[in-house]
C-alpha cells in the first residue's frame, strides 16, 4: 500500500522537466536513426521508372541511369509490353519518346542489331543539297575508312540522327539537349560535315556510344541483370501469349469452318465451366483447357478480371482479319489471271435483309493443266433491287476489291428483269461499260423455269404432283401415321418445293419405288383413331394413286426427272465450262 502511494507521489517541478527533456533527445536520436536509415535504403532501392519493383545491390554493367535494377520474375510483364508506344519505329530515331525506358532502348537496340539501313534519300534535297552516302563514311587519319554506324536517316523527317545519343543522352545527363542530332533532326547540309565531326569528337557522343556497345554486349551475351531478367521475363510473356492467341485462333477457325455459332447468352468468364449458356467457343476454351495448362492457368488468373482476349468483339476481330486475309489471296489469284466472270444473286436472311452474294469465277493454270475456280468473296447488303441500282452495288464491289471492270469477261444472274432486261438490267448496265462481259444467265435457274411452267400448262401433270404433295401430307401431319409409314417403308416420303424443281425428282422416286408399300401402309391405319376428314382424305389419296393413269404418271415422270437432275446437278457445278453447258 505504501508502494502505491510512493509511485503515485506528484514529481516536482525540476523531475518533471528533467524527465521531458530525456523524452525529447531520445525522440531526437531515433528520428535520426531512422533518416539515416531510409537514406542508406534510398541508395539501394531508389527507382526513376515505372517499370521496376525489386531491387538488387549490384549494378548493371552498362550505366542508362535510368530503371536499370533487376526485376522479379513473378512480375506480370503485360504492362510493359503494352507501354511500347504503337508509334515507336525501331528503324526511325524521330518517333522515339524522349524519355526512354529501359524497355524502349532494349527493344530498339535488339531490333537494330540486324538492321541494315538502306542508304536511298529521294526526298532529303534542301537549298539544291541532299544527303549523300559518304556522310556516312569516315575518313581515318591512317587512309582507312569506317562506317559512321551511330548516324542514321530518318525518313518520316528526312532528316539524321545521332542513335547512341538519341538513346542515352537523358540517362547519361549529358548536355545534348540543344543539338539537332538529338532532338528534331539535323537538316542543315550545308555544314553537314564540320557539325559531324564536332559531334563525333565531343566526350559526351562517345559516352552515349560506349553505354549503347555495352548494351549492345549484354543483350546478345545474357549478362547484365537487367537486361537477362527483363529479356527472359518478355520472352516469357510473349510466348505466353502466342500459345493463348494461337489456342483462340483455332478455336475460331473450327467453328468458322464449321459454320457454327460463337456465343451465349451468358459470357462471363467466372461462369465458364459452370453455366451451359457459355456459348460454344467459351465452352470449347473450358474443354482445351483441361489439356494445356498454360491455357487452364491463364484462365484461372484471369477470371477475377483482366485481358483475356475471350471477349466476342476479339472474336469478330479475328474473324475479320482471317475474312480479309482470305480475300486478300483469293483477290491475288484472280489478279493474276486477269480475266474473271462475275456471279451474284439475291435473297432474303434470316433477319429480313436483302442480301447479294458474290462470286467471281477464273481459271487457274497449274502443273496438270487449267482449272476452273469459283470463289465466294461475301455479301453485299441491299437497299434497292432496281437494275440501276444492283449493278452500282455490283460495280462498286469490284473496284473496292482492286478488280478492273474491263477485264470481266463474263456475268451470270437469274432471269429476273432486273437483272436479266435487255435495256434496264444489271446486265444491260455492265454491257454498257464492258461489251466483253459477255451475259449468260443461269442455266439452272432456266432449266427449272422451264419444268415449273411445263407443269402449269398441263392440268393433267398439275393434278399428279398435287397429289404426291397432298399423301405427303396426310402422314406427315400425324405422328402416330407417320410411324406406321416409317415402319413399313426403307426411304421416307418427300415434299417438294414449288421453286425448285429438282426436289420433285426426289419426292416422285420415293414414291415410285415404294408404292405397293404405300397402299398396304393404307390398310394398316386404325380407322377408329381417324378423325372424319383424315377418313376422306385418306379414301380419296388410296383410290387416286390406284388409278393406271397416275401409275404410268408416276413411271414415266421418275425417268424424266431423273434425267433432267443429272442434267441440273451438271450444270450448278463449280467446274463446267461452256462448251458443257
Amino acid at each position: 500500500m505504501d508502494e502505491i502511494k510512493k509511485s503515485k507521489k506528484k514529481l516536482s517541478g525540476y523531475a518533471f522537466k528533467k524527465k521531458a527533456d530525456e523524452k525529447k533527445l531520445e525522440k531526437k536520436q531515433s528520428a535520426l536513426f531512422l533518416n539515416t536509415w531510409l537514406q542508406d535504403g534510398n541508395r539501394q532501392t531508389e527507382l526513376e521508372g515505372p517499370e521496376t519493383e525489386t531491387v538488387e545491390n549490384k549494378l548493371p554493367e552498362y550505366n542508362d541511369g535510368s530503371d536499370n535494377v533487376l526485376i522479379n520474375s513473378e512480375q506480370n510483364f503485360e504492362n510493359i509490353i503494352d507501354n511500347l508506344p504503337s508509334t515507336l519505329d525501331y528503324k526511325d530515331p524521330s518517333s522515339w519518346p524522349n524519355l526512354l525506358l529501359d524497355s524502349h532502348r532494349s527493344y530498339i537496340i535488339k531490333s537494330r542489331l540486324n538492321y541494315n539501313e538502306n542508304l536511298k534519300f529521294i526526298n532529303s534535297e534542301r537549298e539544291g543539297r541532299s544527303v549523300t552516302p559518304n556522310w556516312f563514311i569516315k575518313k581515318l587519319t591512317n587512309g582507312q575508312s569506317c562506317r559512321r554506324t551511330w548516324l542514321t536517316y530518318s525518313t518520316s523527317t528526312n532528316s539524321l540522327f545521332c542513335v547512341p545519343c538519341k538513346l542515352f543522352h537523358h540517362s547519361n545527363n549529358t548536355n545534348l539537349s540543344n543539338s539537332k542530332l538529338v532532338t528534331d533532326g539535323f537538316i542543315n547540309w550545308k555544314k553537314s560535315s564540320e557539325r559531324l565531326l564536332e559531334h563525333e569528337n565531343s566526350i559526351l557522343h562517345r559516352q552515349n556510344v560506349c553505354s549503347l556497345k555495352s548494351l549492345e554486349i549484354s543483350l546478345n551475351t545474357g549478362q547484365g541483370s537487367i537486361d537477362k531478367e527483363l529479356q527472359n521475363l518478355i520472352k516469357t510473356e510473349e510466348n505466353h501469349w502466342k500459345l493463348i492467341l494461337k489456342t483462340i485462333v483455332d478455336i475460331i477457325m473450327h467453328l468458322a469452318s464449321e459454320g457454327s455459332a460463337f456465343r451465349g447468352s451468358d459470357e462471363l468468364i467466372e461462369n465458364i465451366g459452370k453455366s451451359n449458356q457459355s456459348g460454344k467457343f467459351l465452352n470449347l476454351i473450358n474443354l482445351i483447357s483441361h489439356y494445356n495448362e498454360p491455357l487452364k492457368e491463364h484462365l484461372e488468373r484471369h477470371k477475377k478480371g483482366g485481358l483475356t482476349y475471350f471477349s466476342h468483339g476479339i472474336q469478330n476481330e479475328f474473324l475479320e482479319i482471317i475474312s480479309d486475309k482470305i480475300k486478300r489471296e483469293i483477290i491475288s489469284k484472280i489478279k493474276s489471271t486477269k480475266y474473271y466472270s462475275i456471279i451474284f444473286d439475291c435473297t432474303p436472311d434470316t433477319s429480313h435483309e436483302e442480301q447479294m452474294s458474290k462470286m467471281i469465277r477464273y481459271v487457274v493454270a497449274n502443273e496438270n493443266g487449267c482449272e476452273i475456280v469459283e470463289s465466294f468473296l461475301g455479301f453485299i447488303r441491299v437497299y434497292k433491287k432496281t437494275g440501276e441500282a444492283l449493278s452500282r452495288d455490283i460495280i462498286n464491289s469490284i473496284l473496292q476489291n482492286d478488280l478492273s471492270l474491263d477485264d470481266c469477261r463474263g456475268q451470270s444472274y437469274d432471269n429476273g428483269a432486273n437483272m436479266a432486261g435487255k435495256s434496264k438490267g444489271v446486265q444491260a448496265k455492265i454491257l454498257s461499260k464492258n461489251d466483253l462481259a459477255v451475259f449468260i444467265p443461269c442455266s439452272a435457274h432456266c432449266l427449272n423455269l422451264i419444268g415449273v411452267n411445263a407443269t402449269k400448262s398441263i392440268p393433267e401433270i398439275e393434278s399428279f404432283f398435287g397429289i404426291i404433295q397432298k399423301l405427303f401430307n396426310f402422314f406427315s401431319s400425324s405422328t402416330q401415321r407417320w410411324d406406321i409409314l416409317m415402319d413399313n417403308l426403307q426411304l421416307s416420303l418427300k415434299g417438294y418445293s414449288t421453286t425448285r424443281w429438282s426436289s420433285k425428282q426426289k419426292a416422285v422416286r420415293a414414291l415410285n419405288l415404294q408404292l405397293s408399300k404405300v397402299i398396304k401402309v393404307f390398310g394398316l391405319l386404325n380407322e377408329e383413331t381417324l378423325s372424319a376428314e383424315a377418313k376422306f382424305d385418306a379414301k380419296n389419296l388410296l383410290k387416286a394413286i390406284n388409278k393406271f393413269s397416275f401409275i404410268c404418271m408416276l413411271i414415266t415422270w421418275d425417268k424424266i426427272l431423273s434425267t433432267i437432275d443429272r442434267v441440273n446437278i451438271i450444270l450448278q457445278s463449280s467446274k463446267i465450262t461452256i462448251d458443257m453447258a
